[in-house]
């Protein structure tokens, strides 16, 4: 017997999961294909441009996320200048 009463035609919330899961990880891995395609073809980065663009993502998107979460780090604190 199901826990509550379901509107007509919803999804079960483990199949919304899966369904959300599978398409982000869809979306976010053909997103990566495409920028190094573009880089590569459009942009004409070479080996060493196209290490410094990776290493400059890397670092804007690990930075802020590793102070968020060690906010007492006195090196963080000091770099965000955090008080």
């Amino acid at each position: 017997m199901p826990d509550g009463p379901r509107r007509r035609g919803s999804l079960p919330a483990f199949a919304a999961y899966l369904l959300y899961a599978g398409g982000s990880a869809l979306f976010f891995a053909s997103y990566g294909t495409l920028a190094n395609v573009y880089r590569i073809r459009v942009a004409h980065l070479d080996a060493l441009q196209l290490v410094l663009v990776g290493t400059a993502l890397e670092a804007a998107v690990w930075s802020p996320r590793a102070c968020w979460r060690m906010p007492s780090a006195a090196g963080c604190r000091c770099w965000w200048g955090w008080r």
